[in-house]
């Protein structure tokens, strides 16, 4: 006889979710490893509920280690989002959970193994968003739509919500079957909740990953003007010059690679001579030049939006614009209008 009970609805609304992000991913490649983790979620979702409705931990339980292997699954689309080579090597990660197959008949360790995993790869994680996002800045003009710390929040989040029902699972000898379902009822939908806005965050990120693979794939122009290590100003004067004339900052994602074509220079070179000559790196240093330009643009135009003339200084969305005016100038767009009178 069958035992449904809210739980088990909810987690069937993630099985729906889940196979909607599948079909809705599917025709993006570099972001097969997320579907990967998705059809992992999946795998785990139809185990548990054959587990709770169809009794079938009577012969054997399977689903702890779902929970050993979820950390490394995690880092794998880390992984793949900062784009890293990912090889045979990787899957080494989940040799834990292989491992965890022989040993299910202690549930509770199996999971606790798992929830101590699944913190250690969201530092693991942590770690990786952090160089990705500082390398963003010292190489892209639109690093704040491109930065992952997103991702890495959601991860922490997730593992917050593994830990606490690690807690309810230890409990449960002590715990009544009502609040026993309740928190594994709060739980299940948590994580819906996570990959609902997991996914969410995918599809608004696509474009920007795809100028990201578009940056790899281009390599790198030979330099005809490599000067001495210690001799950067030309560098800059030539680069700023070539900016400033050309309105290079007034294109939305504008980056080092970008500027290595326009200028015949290496793209380390151009970084190096930014640092040291403008002392800021690539991302502050493009984004003062559209700064600067809705400044103006606000005294000469008042009557336009600022979200417009955002738009025309080369800024992606009026999140970043924000962000970025702020942290340049200490005060909001708008403070700043209302102070000049516009």
């Amino acid at each position: 006889m069958l035992s449904l009970n809210w739980v088990n609805l909810v987690q069937v609304s993630g099985l729906t979710l889940l196979m909607f992000g599948v079909y809705l991913l599917k025709g993006y490649r570099h972001y097969r490893f997320v579907m990967a983790m998705f059809w992992f979620v999946l795998c785990l979702i139809v185990i548990n509920i054959a587990e709770e409705v169809f009794n079938t931990r009577d012969w054997y339980l399977i689903s702890p280690i779902f929970i050993v292997g979820y950390g490394p699954m995690v880092y794998l689309v880390a992984c793949s989002l900062v784009h890293q080579s990912i090889d045979w090597k990787k899957g080494l990660h989940f040799l834990p959970m292989l491992v965890s197959v022989l040993f299910t008949h202690y549930p509770q360790w199996v999971i606790g193994i798992g929830t101590l995993l699944q913190v250690i790869y969201s530092f693991l994680t942590f770690r990786l968003v952090f160089a990705f996002n500082k390398n963003l800045f010292n190489s892209r003009s639109d690093s704040d739509d491109l930065s992952l710390t997103w991702f890495a929040w959601l991860i922490s989040v997730s593992t917050c919500v593994h830990i606490i029902d690690l807690v309810r699972l230890n409990l449960q000898p002590y715990i009544s079957l009502g609040i026993n379902l309740s928190g594994q009822l709060l739980s299940t939908a948590a994580g819906v909740f996570i990959f609902a806005i997991l996914l969410k965050k995918l599809l608004r990120y696509n474009e920007g990953t795809m100028s990201l693979i578009r940056q790899k794939e281009t390599a790198e122009p030979v330099s005809h003007n490599e000067s001495q290590q210690d001799d950067f100003s030309s560098i800059f004067e030539h680069v700023d010059s070539h900016i400033r004339s050309q309105h290079l900052y007034r294109e939305p994602r504008l980056s080092l690679t970008d500027l290595s074509h326009r200028t015949g220079l290496q793209s380390r070179d151009i970084s190096r001579a930014i640092n040291l000559k403008g002392r800021v790196n690539f991302n502050d240093y493009i984004n003062q030049f559209r700064v600067d330009d809705v400044k103006k643009a606000m005294l000469s135009t008042p009557t336009v939006s600022l979200l417009e003339l955002a738009m025309a200084a080369g800024f992606n969305s009026k999140t970043s614009f924000n962000q970025t005016f702020k942290r340049l100038t200490g005060e909001t767009p708008s403070a700043f209008k209302k102070t000049k009178g516009c």
